[in-house]
């Protein structure tokens, strides 16, 4: 293999595995072990491998040739594309940015378009997004939104006038912008909790909840955590976050109740905050596929370190996490790979010594009773399960306009 395209490729498979790690280091499901210092470590070396391929298409590399076969690289997986696309936005090339838009057609290249309109530049995004939104697409078109969420932008109306494309994906895209851009559609919002499409439904109750309007939500919320379902997680974390004190203890416990719900009600008590829910995390700790996400929800109220502070303990012998080599396994993450495994004991014995320091009808979060100046302090240090909780509550306490970046600098994915 020649020396310089080894090299090459040595560039381009960093920049696309740190890419496809940011992607998955945003939401209520993010990889558990990364704090916002790690977070930038990692952008640093996503950006050091991205400067590799710089220098070669400086030194008169083409990486779009498809007639140099020796330094040619094809992109076929998610992550893949996104460095390329990169290169070709900065590049201003025009039959480079036109593979790059044949490309986010294809599902597996979407998140990859979307990441790189994110991670340029407003300057040179802001021309390409246009053409993506007008593009025949529909997945480029829910890129170009996805892109101008993250930029905070409403240009021209593009967010606004997306609210009303015909597909349903890229409405929905548009929907969740209204609330983390925090734009004047409140109509367009409330018409959408009658869509037919369930993401349009959820993603317009999510914007108004982050907009100051969650009472006007709670009956469309509690439908769709307390059935199985796409957005029942999400649904369920935003409602217990509005539970009033009086029917936070019987909420969780009808949805630990409900058809394959105990696992949401765990995740559901640690956004609440409420030390009344404590039973029911620490009845979990014997149970081993909820062990992990009730340490988790334990932590989220207490702020324990569960490592640092000696109360975990070792995985059983064999455990593996993730999908098995079966093909027709589930092959999407294990949501608890990471997570530290909790020693009951150890656990109860903790909560027995220190219970006194929380209040039942308070809402805690990681120590703290939830404040603005508590949420802002956690978003600078915590892990980023709890980085996005607080993001979340800064924005239903009406605290701040837009949805932070729960990434340091530029970035896909947040």
């Amino acid at each position: 293999m020649p020396v310089i395209n080894e090299i090459l490729i040595q560039h381009h498979d960093g920049a696309a595995m740190e890419f496809w790690t940011l992607t998955g280091l945003v939401g209520p499901l993010g990889f558990a072990h990364y704090r916002e210092n790690d977070v930038r470590q990692l952008l640093e070396k996503l950006e050091a491998s991205l400067d590799g391929l710089r220098i070669a298409v400086r030194d008169g590399w083409d990486p779009f040739d498809p007639d140099a076969d020796e330094e040619a690289i094809e992109p076929g997986m998610p992550g893949e594309y996104f460095p390329l696309m990169v290169l070709a936005l900065e590049s201003e090339r025009e039959e480079w940015l036109g593979k790059c838009l044949e490309w986010s057609a294809d599902e597996e290249a979407e998140d990859d378009w979307a990441g790189a309109l994110s991670w340029v530049d407003w300057e040179l995004a802001s021309p390409v997004i246009h053409r993506c939104i007008t593009n025949p697409s529909e997945l480029t078109r829910r890129a170009g939104v996805r892109a101008l969420i993250h930029h905070r932008k409403n240009e021209g109306n593009l967010l606004s006038n997306s609210l009303e494309d015909v597909s349903p994906l890229v409405q929905a895209a548009a929907l969740r912008g209204v609330g983390e851009v925090a734009l004047q559609e409140q109509a367009a919002l409330r018409t959408a909790l009658e869509s037919e499409d369930a993401a349009c439904r959820f993603e317009a109750a999510r914007s108004l909840t982050l907009l100051g309007h969650g009472e006007e939500v709670f009956v469309q919320l509690d439908e769709m955590a307390l059935t199985p379902g796409q957005y029942r997680l999400e649904a369920a974390l935003l409602r217990a976050m509005t539970l009033s004190p009086g029917e936070r203890k019987q909420w969780i416990t009808d949805l630990s109740n409900s058809e394959g719900g105990a696992r949401v009600a765990l995740q559901a008590s640690g956004y609440c905050g409420d030390p009344i829910l404590m039973d029911l995390i620490l009845s979990a700790l014997d149970q081993d596929d909820l062990a992990a996400v009730a340490g988790e929800a334990f932590s989220m109220i207490t702020g324990a370190d569960l490592e640092d502070g000696d109360l975990d303990r070792d995985y059983p012998d064999g455990h593996e996490f993730g999908p098995s080599d079966d093909e027709e396994d589930d092959v999407s993450l294990d949501e608890d790979e990471d997570l530290p495994l909790p020693h009951a004991d150890r656990l109860r014995e903790w909560w027995s010594y220190h219970c006194e320091n929380f209040q039942q009808g308070n809402r805690y979060l990681c120590g703290d009773t939830v404040t603005e100046k508590s949420c802002r302090e956690i978003i600078a240090g915590a892990f980023q399960r709890q980085r996005y909780r607080s993001a979340l509550e800064l924005k239903i306490l009406q605290a701040l306009e837009v949805f932070p970046s729960l990434l340091p600098s530029a970035g896909a994915g947040c």
